[in-house]
C-alpha cells in the first residue's frame, strides 16, 4: 500500500540571494557527506520535512526510513540534521526512542507565535512484502527542537496515546486564534486527529472537531492545508489511495477534493477534482497547492487503481487543475511540459521551493528513484530539468534547503545505505 513521503511546506520562500541566471542548468558540486547510523536495514529514505530551526538562514531538516520487509523485527533510528552553513558540513541528531519507527514518512517542523519550534513525527508502522502488507500501528511524537553549538537539540514533549498508521502531517491555524493545528492524518481508519498546545501542554483530539469533511471514502494518503481560494483561510485538500473497500468506489466518485474552509471550519460540501485519465478509479499520492502568476494551482500526483494487489496502482502521473467558477479544471498540459517517470517506488511527495533563486516557485518530487529531476518554473510553464544524472542508487530521498551564503539552495541526498551528502549550488 503507501509509501507516502511527507512532508513539508506549502508555502513557497522567496529567497533574496542574486539570481542565477534563467536559461542556464542547474549544477551540484558535493562538499559533505555523512553516515546516517539508522540501527537497521533500510528500503528507503525519506526527508520528510525542512524549516530553520536555529535562525542561521540555512534550512535544517529529518531523515527517516522504511524497514526492509526482510529484515525482521528491524526499527529504524530517525534523526534531525542541521545544516551548517558557514561550515558545509551536516550535524546529525538521534531523535531517541521516540523516534524508533518501522516506517515514517510523513512529518513537519513548525514555529508557534511565542518563538517555540517543533518536530512532529508521524510513525507509521507499515512494512512491505510483495502482494502483501503488514500493518503494526505506532503512536505519533512531538519534540522541541532548537539549535545549539554544536547541532540540533530535540526532547520529546508529546506522544499520542493513540496507535495510527500515519500517511500525512501538516499544520495551520485553521480557526485564527493563534494556535497551531497539527493535523495527524491516519489512513487506515479513515480517522485524522487534531494536536493542539494549550496552557503549555498538547493535546490531542478528533479531527472532526475542527474538519467538517469526508473522511469515509477510503484511505487517505494526503490531507494537506492551502489557501485555494485566497480568503486567506488554510482549505483542506484530501488525496486517497484507495476507495472505501467497503464499497471499492462507487462509479463516478473520484478520490481526491477539495473542501474549503468557512470562518474556522473546513466545509462539509467538496469539490472533487475530475479524473478522466484514469477512468472509474484512481489513487491519488499527494496533493499540493500554490499560487502562481495570480492563480492558485492544485498539483496531484495520482495513479490508476485496479486493486488490492502489489500491482494494483499503475500509470503514475502528475496532474494540474485550476478553481474555475467553483470547479476545478484539469489544466496539466498548459503547466507541464512533459510528465516525470514517476514509479510505486517513491516520487510521491511533491515539494515547491524557487530552486534557481528567480523569485517563481519550482518542483521537485521528494523521494527519487534514481535520476534527480525538478519542474524550472519559466514564464508559468513547468519544465522538468535533470539536476542529478543516474548513478544506480535507488529510493534516495532529495530536498533542497533555503542556505544565504550558497547561490542556489543546497541540495541534500539520503541513501538507504544510510549515506547523506550535501550538494553546493555552483
Amino acid at each position: 500500500m503507501q509509501r507516502l513521503l511527507l512532508s513539508i511546506a506549502i508555502g513557497v520562500a522567496v529567497m533574496t540571494a542574486p539570481a542565477c541566471a534563467a536559461d542556464p542548468k542547474l549544477t551540484y558540486k558535493s562538499v559533505f557527506s555523512t553516515k546516517l547510523p539508522f540501527g537497521g536495514k533500510v528500503a528507503e529514505a525519506y526527508i520528510p520535512g525542512s524549516f530553520d530551526v536555529d535562525g542561521d538562514g540555512a534550512e535544517d531538516f529529518a531523515v527517516t526510513g522504511l524497514a526492509r520487509e526482510d529484515a525482521k523485527n528491524t526499527i529504524l533510528h530517525s534523526f534531525i540534521v542541521r545544516n551548517d552553513a558557514a561550515g558545509k558540513n551536516l550535524q546529525v541528531t538521534d531523535l531517541g526512542d521516540d523516534g524508533l519507527t518501522r516506517n515514517t514518512s510523513g512529518a513537519t517542523f513548525f514555529r508557534e507565535a511565542d518563538g517555540a519550534t517543533y518536530f512532529v513525527l508521524g510513525r507509521n508502522g507499515e512494512l512491505f512484502a510483495p502482494g502483501v502488507g503488514r500493518n503494526e500501528p505506532e503512536s505519533f511524537s512531538i519534540f522541541s527542537v532548537s539549535g545549539t553549538e554544536t547541532g540540533l537539540a530535540a526532547q520529546t514533549v508529546f506522544v499520542s496515546a493513540e496507535h495510527a498508521l500515519t500517511a500525512s502531517v501538516e499544520t495551520c491555524d485553521v480557526d485564527h486564534d493563534g494556535t497551531t493545528e497539527i493535523l495527524v492524518n491516519n489512513y487506515t481508519d479513515y480517522q485524522a486527529r487534531i494536536v493542539r498546545r494549550e496552557d503549555g501542554t498538547f493535546h490531542e483530539y478528533p479531527a472532526k472537531q475542527w474538519v467538517f469533511m469526508l473522511l469515509n471514502a477510503g484511505a487517505h494518503n494526503s490531507l494537506n492545508f492551502a489557501d485555494v481560494d485566497g480568503d486567506g483561510w488554510c482549505d483542506m485538500l484530501a488525496a486517497y489511495e484507495v476507495p472505501n473497500p467497503k464499497t471499492f468506489g462507487p462509479p463516478g466518485v473520484f478520490q481526491s477534493f477539495v473542501s474549503l474552509n468557512a470562518g474556522g471550519r473546513i466545509g462539509k460540501s467538496p469539490m472533487m477534482l475530475p479524473n478522466p485519465a484514469f477512468g472509474k478509479h484512481h489513487a491519488g499520492f499527494d496533493i499540493r497547492s500554490i499560487t502562481v502568476g495570480g492563480e492558485a494551482l492544485v498539483f496531484l500526483t495520482a495513479a490508476e487503481f485496479t486493486g488490492f494487489s502489489r500491482d494494483g496502482w499503475n500509470k503514475y502521473q502528475m496532474q494540474v487543475f485550476r478553481l474555475e467558477n467553483n470547479a476545478f479544471v484539469e489544466v496539466t498540459k498548459d503547466k507541464l511540459n512533459k510528465q516525470l517517470p514517476i514509479d510505486y517506488a517513491g516520487q510521491k511527495d511533491i515539494r515547491f521551493q524557487d530552486i534557481d533563486n528567480d523569485g517563481d516557485p519550482d518542483i521537485y518530487l521528494s523521494s527519487y528513484t534514481d535520476e534527480i529531476v525538478i519542474y524550472r518554473n519559466k514564464g508559468g510553464k513547468f519544465v522538468a530539468e535533470t539536476v542529478r544524472k543516474a548513478d544506480g542508487r535507488r529510493h534516495k530521498a532529495v530536498a533542497f534547503l533555503d542556505n544565504p551564503l550558497s547561490k542556489c539552495p543546497d541540495m541534500v541526498v539520503a541513501t538507504p545505505d544510510g549515506k547523506l551528502e550535501r550538494f553546493e549550488c555552483q
